[in-house]
Protein backbone atom coordinates (compact mmCIF):
# COMPACT_ATOMS: atom_id res chain seq x y z
CA UNK A 1 0.00 0.00 0.00
CA UNK A 2 1.40 3.66 -0.66
CA UNK A 3 2.03 5.59 2.10
CA UNK A 4 2.19 9.37 1.30
CA UNK A 5 1.91 10.94 4.50
CA UNK A 6 4.33 9.74 7.02
CA UNK A 7 3.14 12.13 9.76
CA UNK A 8 5.14 10.20 12.65
CA UNK A 9 8.49 11.59 10.39
CA UNK A 10 10.02 14.13 10.00
CA UNK A 11 9.47 16.65 8.28
CA UNK A 12 5.76 15.26 7.31
CA UNK A 13 5.14 15.00 11.44
CA UNK A 14 5.02 19.08 11.11
CA UNK A 15 2.15 19.16 8.53
CA UNK A 16 -1.05 20.65 10.09
CA UNK A 17 -4.39 19.22 9.35
CA UNK A 18 -5.23 21.97 7.08
CA UNK A 19 -2.76 21.22 4.65
CA UNK A 20 -3.55 17.26 5.27
CA UNK A 21 -6.97 18.43 4.53
CA UNK A 22 -6.42 20.26 1.21
CA UNK A 23 -4.40 17.01 -0.03
CA UNK A 24 -7.25 14.71 0.97
CA UNK A 25 -9.63 17.31 -0.67
CA UNK A 26 -7.73 16.84 -3.85
CA UNK A 27 -7.07 12.80 -3.46
CA UNK A 28 -11.25 13.06 -2.96
CA UNK A 29 -12.01 14.39 -6.82
CA UNK A 30 -10.10 12.09 -8.29
CA UNK A 31 -11.36 9.09 -6.33
CA UNK A 32 -8.00 7.76 -5.41
CA UNK A 33 -6.90 6.35 -1.83
CA UNK A 34 -5.13 8.84 0.97
CA UNK A 35 -2.97 6.30 3.22
CA UNK A 36 -1.47 7.23 6.20
CA UNK A 37 1.19 6.35 8.35
CA UNK A 38 -0.45 8.24 11.38
CA UNK A 39 1.44 10.82 13.77
CA UNK A 40 1.55 8.13 16.83
CA UNK A 41 0.86 4.52 17.62
CA UNK A 42 1.56 4.55 20.95
CA UNK A 43 0.61 6.83 23.59
CA UNK A 44 -1.59 8.68 21.28
CA UNK A 45 -2.93 6.35 19.18
CA UNK A 46 -6.68 6.70 19.89
CA UNK A 47 -5.83 11.05 18.70
CA UNK A 48 -4.51 10.19 15.54
CA UNK A 49 -6.72 7.51 14.50
CA UNK A 50 -9.67 10.15 15.28
CA UNK A 51 -7.40 13.26 13.46
CA UNK A 52 -7.10 10.74 9.79
CA UNK A 53 -11.19 10.12 10.12
CA UNK A 54 -11.81 13.58 10.98
CA UNK A 55 -9.81 14.33 7.45
CA UNK A 56 -12.10 11.89 5.92
CA UNK A 57 -15.49 12.91 7.09
CA UNK A 58 -14.51 16.52 6.51
CA UNK A 59 -12.82 16.36 2.94
CA UNK A 60 -14.68 12.58 1.84
CA UNK A 61 -11.54 10.99 0.92
CA UNK A 62 -10.86 6.94 0.83
CA UNK A 63 -9.29 6.74 3.76
CA UNK A 64 -6.44 3.88 4.37
CA UNK A 65 -4.34 3.12 7.61
CA UNK A 66 -0.47 2.17 7.35
CA UNK A 67 0.13 -1.04 9.47
CA UNK A 68 -2.19 -0.31 12.23
CA UNK A 69 -1.12 -1.22 16.12
CA UNK A 70 -0.87 -0.42 19.35
CA UNK A 71 2.65 0.10 20.01
CA UNK A 72 4.22 -0.69 23.94
CA UNK A 73 2.71 -2.91 26.38
CA UNK A 74 1.11 -0.25 28.24
CA UNK A 75 -1.05 0.71 25.04
CA UNK A 76 -1.86 -2.64 24.03
CA UNK A 77 -5.65 -2.07 25.39
CA UNK A 78 -5.73 0.72 22.73
CA UNK A 79 -5.83 -1.39 20.14
CA UNK A 80 -9.66 -2.25 20.77
CA UNK A 81 -10.74 1.02 21.21
CA UNK A 82 -8.87 2.30 18.19
CA UNK A 83 -10.48 -0.47 15.83
CA UNK A 84 -13.90 0.58 17.45
CA UNK A 85 -13.49 4.14 15.97
CA UNK A 86 -12.85 2.58 12.67
CA UNK A 87 -16.17 0.33 13.08
CA UNK A 88 -18.08 3.52 14.04
CA UNK A 89 -16.82 5.65 11.22
CA UNK A 90 -17.81 3.25 8.41
CA UNK A 91 -21.54 1.92 9.91
CA UNK A 92 -22.61 5.46 11.46
CA UNK A 93 -20.69 7.93 9.52
CA UNK A 94 -20.26 6.38 6.06
CA UNK A 95 -16.32 6.62 5.74
CA UNK A 96 -14.31 4.44 3.28
CA UNK A 97 -11.87 3.13 5.88
CA UNK A 98 -9.31 0.34 6.21
CA UNK A 99 -6.36 -0.45 7.48
CA UNK A 100 -2.71 -3.08 6.81
CA UNK A 101 -0.41 -4.87 8.61
CA UNK A 102 1.99 -7.17 8.64
CA UNK A 103 1.85 -10.35 10.65
CA UNK A 104 4.44 -9.78 12.77
CA UNK A 105 5.10 -8.82 16.50
CA UNK A 106 8.08 -6.62 15.62
CA UNK A 107 8.09 -3.80 13.16
CA UNK A 108 11.39 -1.79 11.66
CA UNK A 109 12.19 1.54 11.38
CA UNK A 110 15.42 3.50 11.86
CA UNK A 111 16.52 4.52 15.29
CA UNK A 112 16.42 8.49 14.92
CA UNK A 113 12.86 7.48 15.35
CA UNK A 114 13.01 7.73 19.48
CA UNK A 115 14.41 11.05 19.23
CA UNK A 116 11.84 13.90 20.04
CA UNK A 117 10.71 15.60 16.62
CA UNK A 118 12.40 18.81 17.46
CA UNK A 119 15.45 17.31 17.67
CA UNK A 120 15.00 16.13 13.82
CA UNK A 121 13.54 19.41 12.55
CA UNK A 122 16.03 20.84 10.23
CA UNK A 123 17.29 16.73 9.25
CA UNK A 124 20.12 14.44 10.33
CA UNK A 125 23.10 17.51 10.18
CA UNK A 126 20.90 19.38 12.42
CA UNK A 127 20.24 16.52 14.86
CA UNK A 128 23.70 15.97 14.78
CA UNK A 129 24.47 19.68 15.70
CA UNK A 130 22.19 19.24 18.64
CA UNK A 131 23.81 16.27 20.13
CA UNK A 132 26.94 17.99 20.41
CA UNK A 133 25.23 20.53 22.48
CA UNK A 134 25.90 19.26 26.01
CA UNK A 135 22.73 20.87 27.06
CA UNK A 136 20.51 20.12 23.89
CA UNK A 137 22.21 16.17 23.97
CA UNK A 138 20.60 15.81 27.72
CA UNK A 139 17.29 17.22 26.88
CA UNK A 140 17.21 15.12 23.93
CA UNK A 141 17.86 11.92 25.96
CA UNK A 142 15.34 12.53 28.80
CA UNK A 143 12.51 13.27 25.85
CA UNK A 144 13.43 9.55 24.27
CA UNK A 145 12.90 8.14 27.71
CA UNK A 146 9.75 9.56 28.41
CA UNK A 147 8.75 9.45 24.86
CA UNK A 148 9.85 5.14 24.69
CA UNK A 149 6.33 3.09 24.71
CA UNK A 150 8.96 0.28 24.38
CA UNK A 151 11.51 -1.34 26.50
CA UNK A 152 15.32 -0.86 25.66
CA UNK A 153 15.52 -4.23 25.04
CA UNK A 154 12.83 -4.30 22.91
CA UNK A 155 14.67 -2.64 20.27
CA UNK A 156 17.69 -4.43 18.01
CA UNK A 157 20.11 -2.95 16.00
CA UNK A 158 18.98 -4.22 12.05
CA UNK A 159 21.75 -2.16 10.12
CA UNK A 160 24.85 0.24 10.67
CA UNK A 161 26.23 1.96 8.00
CA UNK A 162 30.54 1.19 9.41
CA UNK A 163 32.75 -1.41 9.50
CA UNK A 164 33.04 -0.84 12.92
CA UNK A 165 30.27 -1.25 14.77
CA UNK A 166 28.95 -4.32 12.68
CA UNK A 167 29.35 -6.48 15.74
CA UNK A 168 26.43 -4.50 17.18
CA UNK A 169 23.76 -6.01 14.52
CA UNK A 170 21.47 -8.01 16.09
CA UNK A 171 21.99 -6.60 19.85
CA UNK A 172 19.61 -4.81 21.69
CA UNK A 173 20.37 -1.50 23.45
CA UNK A 174 19.59 -2.51 27.18
CA UNK A 175 22.35 -5.10 25.96
CA UNK A 176 24.70 -2.65 24.01
CA UNK A 177 24.58 -0.20 27.19
CA UNK A 178 25.46 -2.37 29.26
CA UNK A 179 28.67 -3.44 27.19
CA UNK A 180 29.18 0.24 27.21
CA UNK A 181 28.68 1.21 30.66
CA UNK A 182 26.00 3.89 29.77
CA UNK A 183 22.64 3.76 29.81
CA UNK A 184 20.59 2.41 26.83
CA UNK A 185 19.64 5.98 25.50
CA UNK A 186 22.90 7.32 25.82
CA UNK A 187 24.30 4.38 23.58
CA UNK A 188 21.48 5.00 21.43
CA UNK A 189 22.87 8.64 21.10
CA UNK A 190 26.08 8.00 20.90
CA UNK A 191 25.65 5.07 17.78
CA UNK A 192 23.19 7.95 16.16
CA UNK A 193 26.36 10.12 16.41
CA UNK A 194 28.78 7.54 15.09
CA UNK A 195 26.80 6.66 12.35
CA UNK A 196 25.96 9.93 11.24
CA UNK A 197 21.81 9.12 11.77
CA UNK A 198 21.94 6.00 9.32
CA UNK A 199 20.83 3.00 12.04
CA UNK A 200 18.23 1.01 11.31
CA UNK A 201 16.08 -0.79 13.78
CA UNK A 202 13.78 -3.62 14.95
CA UNK A 203 11.44 -3.19 17.26
CA UNK A 204 9.26 -5.49 18.97
CA UNK A 205 5.74 -3.62 19.53
CA UNK A 206 2.37 -5.39 19.94
CA UNK A 207 1.14 -8.70 21.87
CA UNK A 208 0.14 -11.92 19.88
CA UNK A 209 -3.66 -11.17 20.71
CA UNK A 210 -3.25 -7.84 19.36
CA UNK A 211 -1.93 -9.25 15.96
CA UNK A 212 -4.29 -11.82 15.59
CA UNK A 213 -6.87 -9.62 16.47
CA UNK A 214 -5.47 -7.31 13.40
CA UNK A 215 -4.77 -9.74 10.87
CA UNK A 216 -8.12 -11.01 11.25
CA UNK A 217 -10.42 -7.89 11.10
CA UNK A 218 -12.61 -7.98 7.80
CA UNK A 219 -11.06 -4.45 7.63
CA UNK A 220 -7.13 -5.50 7.48
CA UNK A 221 -5.33 -6.08 4.27
CA UNK A 222 -1.68 -7.50 4.55
CA UNK A 223 1.31 -5.99 3.51
CA UNK A 224 5.03 -6.55 3.72
CA UNK A 225 6.54 -2.80 4.71
CA UNK A 226 9.79 -4.74 3.59
CA UNK A 227 12.76 -2.65 2.70
CA UNK A 228 16.78 -3.83 2.52
CA UNK A 229 19.14 -2.46 4.88
CA UNK A 230 22.83 -3.07 5.02
CA UNK A 231 22.95 -5.75 7.68
CA UNK A 232 19.98 -7.98 9.19
CA UNK A 233 16.51 -6.80 7.38
CA UNK A 234 13.19 -7.43 9.31
CA UNK A 235 12.39 -11.14 8.09
CA UNK A 236 9.12 -9.76 6.27
CA UNK A 237 11.22 -8.61 3.69
CA UNK A 238 11.46 -12.23 2.22
CA UNK A 239 8.83 -13.99 4.52
CA UNK A 240 5.59 -11.92 5.06
CA UNK A 241 3.21 -13.47 2.20
CA UNK A 242 4.23 -17.06 2.90
CA UNK A 243 4.54 -16.88 6.52
CA UNK A 244 0.66 -15.72 6.73
CA UNK A 245 -0.32 -18.51 4.45
CA UNK A 246 1.97 -21.12 6.47
CA UNK A 247 2.13 -20.38 10.07
CA UNK A 248 -0.33 -17.87 10.15
CA UNK A 249 -3.27 -19.61 8.32
CA UNK A 250 -2.27 -23.40 8.61
CA UNK A 251 -0.15 -23.92 11.85
CA UNK A 252 -1.83 -21.57 14.09
CA UNK A 253 -4.99 -21.70 12.22
CA UNK A 254 -6.13 -17.76 12.92
CA UNK A 255 -8.07 -17.78 9.22
CA UNK A 256 -8.27 -20.14 6.63
CA UNK A 257 -6.54 -20.37 3.77
CA UNK A 258 -8.93 -19.07 1.44
CA UNK A 259 -9.51 -15.71 3.31
CA UNK A 260 -5.63 -15.45 3.60
CA UNK A 261 -4.84 -15.54 -0.17
CA UNK A 262 -8.00 -12.53 -0.13
CA UNK A 263 -5.98 -10.48 1.99
CA UNK A 264 -2.73 -10.90 -0.26
CA UNK A 265 -4.80 -10.46 -3.62
CA UNK A 266 -8.02 -8.88 -4.43
CA UNK A 267 -8.32 -7.35 -1.27
CA UNK A 268 -5.65 -4.87 -1.37
CA UNK A 269 -6.30 -5.05 -5.61
CA UNK A 270 -9.66 -3.83 -5.40
CA UNK A 271 -8.64 -1.20 -2.86
CA UNK A 272 -5.72 -0.04 -4.83
CA UNK A 273 -8.50 0.30 -7.72
CA UNK A 274 -6.33 -2.35 -9.65
CA UNK A 275 -8.98 -3.75 -11.69
CA UNK A 276 -7.33 -6.29 -14.07
CA UNK A 277 -5.32 -8.24 -10.82
CA UNK A 278 -5.97 -9.73 -8.03
CA UNK A 279 -8.15 -12.53 -9.05
CA UNK A 280 -8.22 -15.48 -11.74
CA UNK A 281 -10.42 -14.75 -14.05
CA UNK A 282 -10.67 -14.55 -18.24
CA UNK A 283 -9.15 -10.86 -19.00
CA UNK A 284 -7.20 -10.21 -15.71
CA UNK A 285 -3.08 -9.68 -15.29
CA UNK A 286 -1.89 -13.43 -14.80
CA UNK A 287 0.17 -12.28 -12.04
CA UNK A 288 0.17 -15.66 -10.49
CA UNK A 289 1.71 -17.70 -7.74
CA UNK A 290 1.44 -21.33 -7.84
CA UNK A 291 2.60 -23.26 -4.13
CA UNK A 292 1.87 -26.47 -2.37
CA UNK A 293 -0.36 -25.33 0.60
CA UNK A 294 0.70 -28.18 2.79
CA UNK A 295 4.28 -26.92 2.35
CA UNK A 296 4.16 -23.28 2.23
CA UNK A 297 6.10 -21.13 4.93
CA UNK A 298 7.94 -18.29 5.51
CA UNK A 299 11.34 -19.75 7.38
CA UNK A 300 13.28 -15.86 7.75
CA UNK A 301 13.67 -15.36 11.75
CA UNK A 302 14.53 -12.24 13.44
CA UNK A 303 18.17 -14.07 13.43
CA UNK A 304 18.17 -15.68 9.93
CA UNK A 305 15.95 -13.16 8.04
CA UNK A 306 17.09 -13.83 4.74
CA UNK A 307 16.19 -16.87 4.49
CA UNK A 308 13.60 -18.06 1.26
CA UNK A 309 10.22 -19.23 1.40
CA UNK A 310 9.01 -22.89 0.97
CA UNK A 311 7.10 -24.71 -0.73
CA UNK A 312 7.31 -22.06 -4.23
CA UNK A 313 6.50 -23.97 -7.35
CA UNK A 314 6.34 -20.50 -10.14
CA UNK A 315 6.03 -17.43 -10.21
CA UNK A 316 3.99 -15.86 -13.03
CA UNK A 317 3.84 -12.18 -13.62
CA UNK A 318 1.73 -11.31 -16.86
CA UNK A 319 1.84 -14.77 -17.98
CA UNK A 320 5.54 -15.09 -17.95
CA UNK A 321 7.22 -17.42 -15.80
CA UNK A 322 10.08 -15.14 -13.79
CA UNK A 323 11.00 -17.43 -11.22
CA UNK A 324 10.37 -21.21 -11.75
CA UNK A 325 10.92 -22.89 -8.55
CA UNK A 326 11.01 -26.55 -7.41
CA UNK A 327 9.28 -26.29 -3.96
Amino acid sequence: MPSPAGLMYAPGSSAPFDELARLCRRVARTGKLYATHMRSYSFELLEAVEEQLELARETGCRLQISHLQAVGRVNWDKQRRALDLLESARERDGVDVEFDIYPYQAGSTVLTQFMPQWALDGGTAALLRRLSDAGDRRRIAEEAVAGMAQQWSDVFIASVDSTVNQALVGLHLEEIGRRRGVDPVDAAIQLIVDEQGAVNIVSFNQSEENLRGLLTHPLCSVISDGFYVKGRPHPRLHGTFPFLLGEISRTRGWMPLEQAIHKITMKPATRLGLGDRGRLASGMQADITVFDPRRIAGPATYERPEQAPCGLIAVYREGENVLPVRG
